[in-house]
């Protein structure tokens, strides 16, 4: 469904386990350039903070490795407004 919409685009993911790891994930389906980034972040980091370092992670691979237009995808409202200010 989001392929349809969006054909290049680049996503991201970040997660906490039970026991306090952490990391964050990029992933980009841009024409004959997939690519997927493992980041390992602080134990106990904040779920907010892991979605900060994940836009930042996809912001920096978009920038540094496509021309053109890039869209990253995000459900996370209060990233964006931070960002934002």
């Amino acid at each position: 469904m989001v392929t349809k919409a969006y054909p290049s685009f680049i996503s991201y993911i970040g997660r906490r386990s039970d026991t306090g790891r952490a990391g964050s994930g990029i992933f980009s389906n841009i024409p004959e350039n997939d690519v997927k980034i493992s980041i390992r972040n602080p134990e106990h980091c904040s779920v907010f903070r892991l979605e900060l370092i994940a836009i930042s992670g996809a912001l920096d691979h978009a920038l540094n490795s496509y021309k053109g237009s890039n869209w990253i995808l995000t459900d996370s409202r209060s990233s964006v407004q931070y960002l934002k200010n």
